[in-house]
């Protein structure tokens, strides 16, 4: 069986007609299987570029994955693109010579207690396109697995006797994780605070009874949402926006080292968000000509327009099996959540300043490059992690 994003069932990659590309700016594995049939290609240019630009991986971590590496050209590009951004390998030996990466991407496979579950990257246009472009809610459904090549990504088995207690509770805890997301109820960042406090109890329940207890608290959360109480508890807290804004300032400078991020793309909508954002001013001048930002463009564009960031958020817990794949802690974990929603949200607001507004087209775009440069350079979001516990920051909400 599989359990998948029903969005699956309308893409197809464009291939060269795409205005990025899936091998340019990042690494290309080949995987060893595919490897060895390489060495019987007969194709005399096919051969010369296998034997000068396919190495060894010496430090792989899975040989089903990334047994072998390509060397890019000086221009970040796969050898293998032809002038029309078409594999070469593809087009003279079938789809069947490419490596498992090559094969499935943008397509990600995770397993859960047997049960095979399947999403997209959208650090592909086409799925970003069709993610962030769709008012409606995220679905996913389960059917009969078809055949073919999977790479799993993440597998997990939530029944055996020694699992942490967040991977036991793993599918409870992300589905009510997605159930807040898609409360459209509430604007996204009240949905955060709802989060926040189910994650406290799930903290404290965890390190009290390792999760017993855990069905007791999804139901009367649950029952808070709809009768309402709940919304009455997060209106007695409010987000520390000078606070935050100073914070993701910094840390911007520190992500964004144009020596580790390839996507030159990606880094001039950086250069947007600072001058949006105010970049450089004393931190009261920064603050304000960040709200002015937030005010005037970006809250009229987006206010209308939170399903963009929704069905992100919800695709990225669903494929990374929230909360478990973050941290063992259940409350750190949602923190991590906070932290990419509220960087995203940061970066946004400083390109809706520096253009004087936002657009559907421009959204789309910078979440897409941003997942491009952020999920795909493994360090991103560790050094985010690692200045926020050092400096004992929490982009959490505070009581009024």
């Amino acid at each position: 069986m599989i359990r998948k994003a029903s969005y699956l069932k309308s893409f197809n990659c464009i291939g060269g007609a795409c205005e990025d590309n899936c091998c340019i700016g990042w690494s290309v594995e080949i995987d060893r299987k595919t490897h060895a049939t390489y060495g019987k290609i007969k194709d005399p240019e096919l051969k010369r570029l296998i034997r000068e630009k396919i190495y060894r991986n010496e430090e792989a971590y899975d040989e089903t994955v990334d047994f072998a590496l390509v060397e890019l050209t000086n221009e970040n590009r796969c050898p293998f693109l032809n002038g029309q951004n078409l594999c070469e390998i593809q087009a003279k030996m079938g789809e069947d010579h490419l490596s498992n990466v090559c094969a499935t991407y943008p397509r990600m496979t995770n397993e859960i207690d047997g049960i095979l579950e399947g999403s997209a990257t959208i650090s592909c246009p086409e799925i970003a396109r069709l993610i962030l472009g769709s008012r409606e809610k995220l679905t996913f459904e389960q059917e009969k697995a078809p055949p073919g090549r999977n790479i799993i990504s993440i597998r997990v088995d939530t029944r055996q006797k020694d699992a942490l207690p967040i991977v036991k509770h793993l599918l409870k805890l992300r589905d009510f994780t997605i159930c807040i997301l898609q409360q459209r109820e509430l604007i996204l960042s009240e949905r955060f605070i709802a989060l926040g406090l189910f994650y406290q109890e799930v903290q404290r329940e965890m390190e009290t009874n390792k999760g017993k207890n855990l069905d007791e608290i999804l139901l009367l959360f649950h029952t808070k949402l709809k009768e309402g109480k709940l919304k009455k508890k997060i209106d007695m807290y409010e987000k520390d926006e000078m606070g935050q804004a100073d914070v993701l300032m910094k840390i911007t400078e520190i992500l964004n080292d144009p020596k580790e991020i390839d996507s030159q793309e990606y880094l001039s909508f950086i250069r947007e968000s600072k001058q949006g954002s105010g970049a450089g001013k004393a931190p009261k001048q920064m603050f304000e000509k960040h709200m002015e930002a937030y005010t005037l463009f970006y809250e009229p564009f987006m206010g209308s327009r939170e399903y963009m960031l929704e069905n992100y958020l919800v695709n990225f817990v669903f494929q990374s099996l929230f909360p478990a794949s973050l941290s063992e802690s259940p409350y750190e974990a949602y923190q991590k959540l906070v932290y990419r929603y509220r960087l995203i949200q940061f970066y946004l607001i400083g390109i809706a300043g520096h253009r004087k507004g936002l657009d559907e087209i421009t959204v789309i775009k910078f979440i897409q490059v941003f997942s491009k440069a952020s999920e795909h350079h493994y360090s991103y979001f560790e050094k985010f992690d690692r200045y926020m516990k050092s400096n004992n920051y929490e982009i959490m909400y505070k009581n009024k």
